[in-house]
C-alpha cells in the first residue's frame, strides 16, 4: 500500500505496514508532475482537477474510531459517508484492511492462533482499545499473560493508542513487576528525563535507577538535512576512541547523515540490517568465495531491485574480484586479453 502525496511543493511518499505509514526517499522534484499526471491517467481522473487530502483525513478518522472502538451512531456525518464507500469497494473488490483483520479476531476468534499456553505482549502502551480487547480476550485461554510496556513512552496516540491502559485496567499489585534498574540510560539523561516527564500530571510515576555511566544531554543544531554539527561529534568521539550510535525515527532521515560520514571517510555499520550494504558498507568479508558467489557477481555485478543502484560492500566486491582468480570459468587467453586492453 503505497501512498504518493503531493503537498506544499513537494511529493511525500509512504507505505503502509501493519496499518502505519512510514516515509520513503521522495523521487527528484523534476519528476513529479510527471508522477501525478501518469496517476491520475492510471486512476481515470482528470489531471486537470486539484485533488487535496480529505479522503485520507477522513481515512485516518474512520480507523480512529475504529480502533477506540466509539459507536458509529456518535462517529462525524463526512465519516460516516467515507465509511459507507470504502466498505463498499472491499466488499466489491473482496478485500479486508489490516484494522478488518483486528476485528476479525476480536469478533470470530477465541483463542490465538496456534491455542498458546502463555501469551506475551509488548509495547502495549502503543495499542489502541480495540487492540487490547483482542489481548485480553485471547489471554483468557491462556494460562499466563504477560503486557509489557512503558506509559511514558507511547507515540501512537495519534492512532488510537492509550497508554494508560496499565492503569485503567487495574492490574493487581501482586501482579506486576517494574523495572527498577535500566539497562540504557546513563546518569545524566534519566536526571533530565525525570525532571521532564514529572510535567505530566496524568501518570504513575514509577521510580528505578539508571545504570553505571555518567552520560551527558545536550542540544545541538543539527538536522537531518543538516547534520554537519552531528558529523563533527562523531570525530571527536571516534578520536576518543568512543563509538556513536545515532537513531532516527525513519530510515530516509539518514540519507544525508550516510553521505556525509561517507565522504568524511568515517566507518559505521547497522547490525540491526547486516545484508543491506547501504548500511554496511565495511561488512565481514568471508574467507573463500564459493564459485556460485563469483558466476553471480558476473552475472549481474550492478543488480538492482529499485531505482537506485544497490550499493556494493566489501564481499560484493570480493566476490567479483574472485573471478581473476578463478579456474574454468573464462574462455582461455580471456583474462590475458581484458589486462592487456
Amino acid at each position: 500500500d503505497i501512498h504518493i502525496e503531493p503537498s506544499d511543493g513537494r511529493l511525500r511518499v509512504r507505505c503502509r505496514i501493519d496499518g502505519m505509514l512510514f516515509n520513503q526517499q521522495p523521487p527528484p522534484a523534476q519528476l513529479h508532475a510527471a508522477i501525478i499526471s501518469r496517476l491520475k491517467i492510471m486512476a481515470n481522473m482528470d489531471i486537470a482537477v486539484q485533488h487535496d487530502e480529505r479522503a485520507e483525513n477522513c481515512m485516518n478518522a474512520m480507523n480512529l474510531n475504529r480502533h477506540r472502538m466509539i459507536e458509529y451512531e456518535l462517529w462525524p456525518l463526512y465519516v460516516k459517508n467515507f465509511t459507507e464507500k470504502w466498505e463498499a469497494w472491499k466488499a466489491e473488490s473482496n478485500y479486508m484492511d489490516f484494522t478488518d483483520l483486528i476485528i476479525h479476531g476480536y469478533k470470530n476468534m477465541e483463542s490465538a492462533p496456534g491455542i498458546p499456553e502463555v501469551l506475551i505482549v509488548d509495547e502495549c502502551q502503543d495499542m489502541s482499545k480495540l487492540e487490547i480487547e483482542l489481548i485480553h480476550k485471547w489471554g483468557k485461554t491462556c494460562d499466563i499473560l504477560l503486557e509489557a510496556g512503558d506509559p511514558d513512552q507511547a507515540i501512537y496516540t495519534w492512532r488510537g493508542a492509550n497508554p494508560n491502559i496499565f492503569i485503567e485496567n487495574k492490574i493487581p499489585e501482586n501482579n506486576k513487576k517494574y523495572l527498577r534498574q535500566s539497562y540504557r540510560l546513563p546518569e545524566a539523561v534519566h536526571e533530565y528525563i525525570r525532571k521532564w516527564i514529572r510535567i505530566i500530571k496524568a501518570r504513575e510515576d514509577v521510580e528505578f535507577k539508571p545504570r553505571n555511566a555518567s552520560g551527558s544531554v545536550k542540544r545541538m543544531d543539527a538536522s537531518y538535512l543538516e547534520p554537519d554539527p552531528l558529523i563533527d561529534i562523531c570525530k571527536e568521539q571516534m578520536a576518543d576512541g568512543k563509538t556513536t550510535m545515532i537513531l532516527a525515527s525513519c530510515g530516509y532521515m539518514l540519507v544525508q547523515i550516510i553521505a556525509r560520514l561517507k565522504g568524511e571517510g568515517l566507518p559505521f555499520y547497522n547490525p540491526f540490517s547486516t545484508k543491506n550494504a547501504r548500511w554496511n558498507p565495511l561488512q565481514r568479508i568471508r574467507k573463500r568465495v564459493m564459485p556460485v558467489d563469483r558466476v553471480a557477481a558476473f552475472m549481474a555485478p550492478h543488480e538492482s531491485n529499485d531505482e537506485f543502484q544497490r550499493e556494493w560492500n566489501r564481499q560484493d566486491f570480493k566476490n567479483w574480484m574472485g573471478l581473476l582468480e578463478a579456474k574454468r570459468i573464462f574462455k582461455r587467453g580471456t583474462k590475458s586479453y581484458v589486462a592487456s586492453e
